[in-house]
């Protein structure tokens, strides 16, 4: 199952522009973050209603109020579509009928839940609070029992979503773009006004820290600081000190255990920011040396050290598995390429279904599997990601041709030249286990497993699917597993800098292989996952929190832990988030990238050219 996703249904797939559609749950929680108001639809007694009202994401739970004595309270549950809309932008055409807005939304469907119980109704209310400016239920009355009483709270799980997004200029006819019209984009933000004090506030209370910073995108924004300098009109101590508070709100809320970030700009580390323990348990507080298990964000990186092994002439696109790995060819595999495996089209998303943690953790062992096995599809025709089987083609095709393993080359070209040679790793040195974040189950039920027989059920055996308790295990961290890795954030962030340009001296591929490396080079359906997906060369083309970056800019990859790593080419920017809560949830790793994009927006603004 992708639990990066939700799964698309009936009632959410788009049926207009079905190309804007959304269902990664980074997207979706960074839009329900940054709404205030979401509209409610329902049905009573056969008439429809559809009301505004406040709301607060927790995890994969929407929490809605009003006043028991409406039609929202009186309902024990109902079945509802909740709408969030956010406005980025008044698109403004040649022609009347093409004028549109760039936006961003989310509709939710299911049954909602009464929240009965005194402390989760309490929990939710604060959520609420803080949901609008966050830190502020700290700061003031908690409800009375006469207040709780005179409120109802509705749950609505987050299992039915979909979003819409449109960015980029207008969509003329042809014929039009030769009008003499002004045409573009009006982009609108929401920026706070002065505070205006309560007439009859106590003299001598000062408007607190959460209300004078506070920035509806990124959390609280406190006063700029002095770490590395101005960039874009905002410090990089601005943005270390955003970026500390979001993550020490996250971690104080529980949603988060421990987390690290880090920030490379034009070679520098701009932002080293973590937060939360190590291991609740012993109290351990994550420092910037902490590695933390990053499941598929390790993708990434293996895939840098092949186009670095291509750059080097160690190794060709072109090359055939089967030119230095013989046995590979069994059951028409003989074309496959060393691009087909960084394009995920090598038609192997899946190791056998029994497989076992520890056959996972026995190299020879996978590779004979592997190279037994059937492809799902002419190799080369179509695409499906290889969520378990990435690395280990990848892998074998390197150390066939080059006699040495993807960890050895990792440290050879990247990690010992960058001074990260503790900092990132497939298989952890025994003697760096005890820096190792352990890992914590997620806040909430766990996804539902795949639907046996589904594509996806076959490609992620039930043997090996990742949570907390398979990502400390210890063969697991140790064994060479490249589809998945252990790191720190900084020593990632620093990598991906290294590929943009140069970082102390080292610069790792050329301008011409950066632009090969991050470039759409495939759209379409994933046919493991059963949803639409875009796919670079051997990275995800996206920014993990709904931020546009022109096609071709953006590359890196995000894990089923909530991890992620990438770089912005436009931006010139490179971002690491590494986190200790094992789930899906993204919403740090969005709350950081718009940090990161109020921060480090693109040099060119005009590049961004999408469809309408």
């Amino acid at each position: 199952m992708d639990t990066d996703r939700y799964q698309r249904t009936e009632r959410t797939q788009l049926r207009r522009l079905p190309e804007r559609g959304a269902y990664d749950r980074a997207t979706v929680h960074a839009i329900l973050d940054e709404g205030f108001i979401c509209h409610l639809g329902f049905v009573v007694d056969g008439q429809p209603y559809v009301i505004p009202t406040g709301y607060a994401r927790v995890g994969e739970t929407v929490f809605l109020h009003g006043s028991t004595g409406s039609r929202l309270g009186l309902r024990p549950g109902m079945d509802v579509c909740v709408t969030v809309t956010l406005v980025d932008g008044l698109v403004l055409a040649r022609s009347a009928f093409h004028h549109s807005m760039n936006y961003r939304s989310v509709m939710a469907i299911g049954r909602t839940r009464p929240v009965t119980d005194p402390g989760e109704k309490e929990a939710a209310l604060r959520a609420l609070v803080d949901h609008i400016v966050p830190g502020r239920g700290d700061e003031v009355r908690g409800g009375d029992r006469r207040e709780l009483a005179a409120t109802a709270v509705l749950a609505l799980p987050l299992a039915e979503v979909s979003a819409k997004v449109r960015t980029g200029p207008p969509k003329d006819d042809e014929p039009d773009y030769d009008l003499p019209y002004w045409a573009g984009v009006l982009p609108l933000a929401l920026e706070p006004g002065r505070p205006v004090p309560d007439p009859r506030l106590t003299p001598g209370i000062p408007v607190p820290p959460h209300v004078t910073g506070w920035s509806r995108n990124g959390g609280p924004r406190p006063p700029a600081g002095s770490l590395i300098g101005t960039v874009h009109g905002m410090s990089a101590g601005d943005a270390q000190a955003r970026v500390q508070a979001a993550i020490d709100h996250r971690v104080a809320s529980g949603d988060e255990a421990g987390v690290q970030v880090a920030v490379v700009a034009r070679g520098q580390v701009v932002v080293d920011a973590v937060s939360g323990s190590i291991d609740p348990g012993r109290g351990r507080a994550v420092a910037s040396e902490t590695l933390f298990w990053a499941a598929s964000t390790a993708k990434g990186v293996a895939s840098a050290v092949a186009h670095l092994l291509v750059e080097r002439g160690e190794l060709a696109y072109d090359l055939r598995a089967v030119d230095v790995w013989p046995e590979f060819g069994a059951n028409g595999k003989d074309r496959v390429t060393l691009e087909q495996v960084l394009l995920h089209t090598a038609g192997v998303p899946a190791p056998p279904y029994d497989t076992t943690a520890e056959q996972l953790c026995d190299w020879e062992h996978m590779c004979a599997v592997l190279a037994e096995a059937r492809p799902w599809w002419e190799p080369g025709t179509r695409f499906g990601y290889h969520a378990k089987t990435f690395g280990f083609l990848l892998g074998e095709i390197v150390r066939r041709a080059t006699g040495r393993g993807l960890s050895w080359w990792l440290r050879e070209l990247v990690t010992v030249p960058l001074g990260i040679g503790d900092e990132v790793h497939f298989g952890v040195p025994g003697e760096l286990l005890g820096r190792v974040a352990r890992q914590q189950p997620p806040v909430g039920p766990p996804p539902p497993p795949p639907e046996p027989g589904s594509p996806v059920d076959r490609a992620l055996p039930p043997g090996i699917r990742p949570d907390a308790d398979y990502a400390n295990r210890r063969d697991v961290l140790t064994a060479d597993i490249p589809s998945e890795g252990t790191m720190t954030a900084r020593g990632a962030a620093l990598l991906y800098a290294a590929l943009l340009g140069d970082v102390d001296g080292v610069e790792l591929v050329s301008p011409a292989r950066l632009a090969a490396m991050a470039a759409v080079r495939f759209e379409g359906k994933d046919e493991v996952m059963g949803v639409p997906s875009t796919w670079a060369f051997g990275f995800s083309p996206q920014r993990p929190g709904g931020v546009p970056s022109r096609p071709g800019s953006t590359f890196g990859m995000a894990g089923m832990n909530g991890s992620a790593a990438y770089a912005d080419i436009d931006s010139g920017v490179a971002v690491a988030v590494m986190r200790s809560r094992c789930g899906p949830e993204l919403a740090v790793v969005g709350e950081v990238d718009r940090i990161v994009a109020d921060s480090w927006p693109p040099r060119v603004r005009a590049d961004l050219r999408r469809e309408e």
